[in-house]
């Protein structure tokens, strides 16, 4: 018997098996330095909020009505932390630690964001979100981000700050402490309102009524200004116009 078969099969084996490895070798090794690029543009992007959030103490109220690029540069930073801990894992000790900054410039935004409408009587409807990623500890927080993304989204002048509640960030522990707020989650907050559990869309609407004013005002501008309302405004002006 001739060991020549088994012998080629070991080799086609191992050059499988090396060829799978290089191959996954050089594929982590890619998605690792893809990894490290976005830690350094978070950094960076850290480091600029940092030094903008101190410029816009100084200015006047004029100049930040017209150009606060602050909540979208932390609306991508948000986006791109989110992509970095779906890639390491929300326990990864690199995640939690630009979490934890992002969350601080979240804070220092949302002071900001007081001491400009106290200030200067306008700025976005703040709106406190309070989740938590432990196993078991949150079955209803996914169901809730999905209705603060769809509130944000049809209402732009809601800003909604999002706090994961179990981070260990002293400036957090006090903002809870300050809000009140405690398990069982998710909590939604704005201005003494505290809901605690699971509210959909209307829900939310009911319980905080300066957002169904902002929905509703909204509703009829676009109504408003829709082609159906132009044309019922002209002919009735065409039905009430004098005639020769």
């Amino acid at each position: 018997m001739t060991l020549r078969p088994y012998i080629a099969a070991f080799f086609i084996t191992s050059a499988i098996f090396l060829a799978a490895f290089g191959v996954s070798y050089l594929f982590n090794t890619k998605r690792l330095e893809e990894l490290r690029t976005i830690e350094e543009r978070l950094a960076l992007d850290i480091l600029s909020l940092e030094t903008q959030f101190d410029l816009f103490e100084a200015v006047s109220c004029s100049q930040l009505k017209e150009n606060n690029p602050i909540t979208a540069e932390l609306s991508e930073l948000g986006a791109k932390l989110a992509f970095t801990e779906g890639e390491l894992g929300a326990d990864d000790p690199r995640v939690v630690q630009l979490k934890k900054t992002y969350t601080l410039l979240s804070i220092k935004d949302l002071i900001l964001l007081r001491r400009v409408k106290e200030r200067c009587g306008f700025g976005p409807m703040p709106i406190l979100y309070f989740y938590s990623n432990k196993p078991n500890a949150c079955t209803d927080c996914e169901r809730q981000g999905y209705v603060l993304t769809r509130l944000a989204r049809e209402i732009p002048e809601v800003r909604i700050y999002s706090f994961d509640y179990d981070l260990p960030l002293p400036a957090l522990n006090t903002l809870e402490a300050i809000a009140e707020v405690e398990p069982p989650l998710p909590v939604v907050q704005h201005e003494g309102v505290t809901l605690r559990g699971f509210h959909n869309f209307e829900e939310l609407l009911d319980a905080i009524p300066p957002l169904r004013a902002l929905r509703d005002a909204k509703q009829e501008t676009a109504a408003s200004s829709s082609p159906a309302a132009a044309s019922s405004s002209s002919e009735s002006a065409a039905k009430g116009s004098p005639r020769e």
